[in-house]
């Protein structure tokens, strides 16, 4: 039956017998037949037909089943053609512009560099991608809250510190904020959807402190961008604003609170096994991300 459960896997993942059919090189018929001969083998119906192909809950649960052994067998089959050392694959990258910048291009370069016969397709966006919709291997960013559908699953990278920085163009000759409700003074830039920053003091109490300003914005380079010309006063990830310190481009404010870190994660589709070019894409992330934010 392997010819059948390898029909039925095209159908589920185009939901069309035209395009399934396509996809396997036959034509329609022969895969309207080959889904027949294999209900009839299991005497469960997998798919229902109208008035639109949708997959039934024994459908879902023998995809579920069976497509990571599918994905096994067939990276195994490259392994054994192809006896060179060399990694083979494409893969689809999507994440944020500084992820991409800081993360997913050198993970890229090295990947490159070793000679591995791997294709790339990269996108920065703010946008959380619909795995369904627009089909990707590994989408990387910190919004998990935003992540809910549920064929993807998260593999955290790293952890990333926060501090509050501003420009000295702001500061001026005022007092710096002393407390968190002095921040109610500052106009500050705050990423959208975030209402309210919490900072903590040195006892471990909380401070919830409305976000106020004419700005709020993804993704952080923008309020990165804007904080350096004074338009207000942002939340940056520790590496990159102690930097801007050390050049006098920025000053920390409230140094002696910290705020919630951030978290990068990688999400991965979780029906299927991770094929060999996307686990070393992710280990060479991961290592590039822990250069700025080691754990």
């Amino acid at each position: 039956m392997w010819d059948e459960y390898h029909t039925f896997l095209a159908v589920a993942e185009t939901l069309n017998f035209s395009r399934a059919a396509e996809r396997l090189g036959q034509n329609t018929s022969s895969v309207s037949r080959a889904m027949s001969r294999l209900e009839e083998h299991l005497c469960k119906r997998l798919i229902d037909r109208a008035p639109s192909i949708r997959m039934t809950d024994a459908g879902d649960r023998l995809y579920t089943e069976i497509a990571p052994l599918f994905d096994g067998l067939l990276e195994a089959e490259k392994a054994i053609r192809s006896d060179d050392g060399k990694v083979r694959g494409r893969i689809r990258v999507v994440g944020p512009q500084e992820v991409v910048r800081w993360v997913i291009n050198p993970a890229i370069v090295r990947i490159l560099n070793e000679k591995h016969q791997v294709n790339f397709e990269v996108e920065a966006t703010s946008r959380v991608p619909n795995p369904l919709e627009d089909p990707v291997d590994v989408y990387i960013s910190h919004r998990r809250e935003e992540v809910t559908n549920k064929s993807l699953i998260a593999r955290r990278i790293c952890a990333i510190p926060q501090g509050l920085f501003a420009s000295p163009k702001l500061i001026g000759r005022r007092v710096l904020p002393k407390t968190p409700t002095d921040l109610a003074q500052w106009p500050c830039l705050g990423r959208l959807g975030e209402p309210e920053w919490e900072l903590i003091d040195e006892k471990g109490r909380k401070h919830v402190v409305p976000v106020r300003g004419a700005v709020f914005s993804t993704p952080s380079e923008t309020r990165v961008e804007l904080a350096l010309l004074g338009i207000g006063i942002a939340q940056i990830n520790l590496h990159h604003g102690n930097e801007a310190v050390k050049m006098g481009d920025l000053v920390r404010i409230l140094p002696g609170y910290t705020l919630h870190n951030m978290y990068l994660h990688a999400f991965l589709l979780s029906r299927r096994l991770i094929p060999q070019a996307v686990q070393i894409f992710m280990r060479y992330a991961t290592e590039e991300a822990r250069k700025y934010f080691p754990e």
